[in-house]
């Protein structure tokens, strides 16, 4: 696994909807306001960071996501020893927290004002289980990000792209080196106190992700 040094950024991550919220019993409590409820959420985010560590020897085939996380035990190198980006965020005039580890940097020049992704994904909740994934396709998927919950739609600065050659057959076969990463927010920019059939409401969220490009609508 190639990962750069400890490095920060001013921006976050990404990717598609259908996301995941954790079963460490966080549910909100009555009464709790947006804000108490995103301090809550952090706080279980930077215990789980503390608490796990990043294993590089399990594949998730066919997707290019081949990393997992487990329990750190003592002497293990945890989450937030790596974490590259801590970003602050206010939306809807709560503040929120988004932490990001680089598991490799794009070989791509960062995009801007780009409105589609071509992305692998993993959707967690922090009990480790799997939301949603992009494992049963093909190829990589299409993502509109202005149809992504928040935390999609405002994180995805946070990564570098691969490079894309003009002759293109397969994204996860042809693209050098994708950008691919781990990116940690909060339920207020998930599925907040509302959730859905699959994730119960105020659960913070784990994506990990390959981003092979990002293209404008145009492209």
């Amino acid at each position: 696994m190639k990962r750069k040094l400890k490095k920060k950024r001013n921006s976050l991550f990404i990717l598609p909807i259908v996301l995941f919220l954790l079963s460490l019993s966080c549910t909100k409590e009555e009464g709790l306001t947006a804000t108490e409820q995103s301090i809550a959420d952090d706080a279980i985010i930077v215990e789980y960071l503390k608490t796990h560590k990043l294993d590089t020897l399990t594949t998730i085939p066919p997707n290019k996501i081949n990393w997992t996380i487990e329990a750190a035990v003592e002497g293990d190198e945890t989450l937030m020893e790596i974490v590259d980006s801590v970003v602050e965020y206010t939306f809807g005039g709560v503040p929120y927290k988004y932490y990001y580890i680089d598991v490799e940097v794009g070989s791509g020049v960062e995009a801007t004002s780009n409105e589609i992704l071509v992305a692998d994904f993993n959707e967690y909740l922090l009990d480790e289980r799997l939301i949603s994934t992009s494992n049963n396709k093909d190829d990589a998927m299409e993502l509109d990000i202005a149809t992504r919950i928040p935390g999609i739609r405002h994180g995805i600065n946070v990564f570098f792209p691969g490079k894309v050659p003009e002759e293109l057959n397969n994204y996860r076969n042809d693209t050098d080196t994708p950008g691919r990463g781990i990116l940690f927010f909060p339920s207020g920019l998930g599925y907040k106190d509302i959730g859905n059939e699959e994730i119960s409401p105020n659960q913070p969220l784990r994506v990990d992700m390959v981003l092979y490009t990002r293209m404008d609508y145009d492209n």
